[in-house]
């Protein structure tokens, strides 16, 4: 990676060359600094430079009923770090997000 712009701020902007293909993984650092010495922090990113295939069929029931509950599952995903799931107006979701099963609760209205 290189920085392409904010070196000596408190952003930066980063590019890498076409040449990586697996991606890039290690540690990103800021060292902050004053008169009275410096501190540094750094995190491990992981960055894939290919997307996650596409989610295999939701399993679930097609058919609700009102006041109740009901869990929906996908497959794992290669390549998928989170899954978001949304959900029709009258249900919640009570467990679940960002994962590969939810559970949900059906308000009394939901037709």
């Amino acid at each position: 990676m290189t920085i392409a712009a904010g070196q000596g701020t408190n952003s930066i902007f980063v590019s890498w060359g076409n040449l990586i293909t697996k991606g890039i993984s290690g540690p990103l650092c800021v060292t902050v600094a004053n008169s009275c010495g410096s501190a540094q922090k750094c995190i491990t990113i992981d960055i894939a430079t290919t997307r996650p295939v596409q989610p295999n069929s939701i399993s679930g029931p097609a058919k609700v009923c009102p006041e109740s509950t009901a869990n929906y599952s996908t497959a794992v995903v290669s390549r998928a770090t989170g899954y978001f799931w949304t959900v029709p107006t009258g249900m919640t979701i009570n467990s679940g997000q960002g994962t590969t099963m939810i559970s949900v609760n059906i308000d009394a209205g939901f037709t």
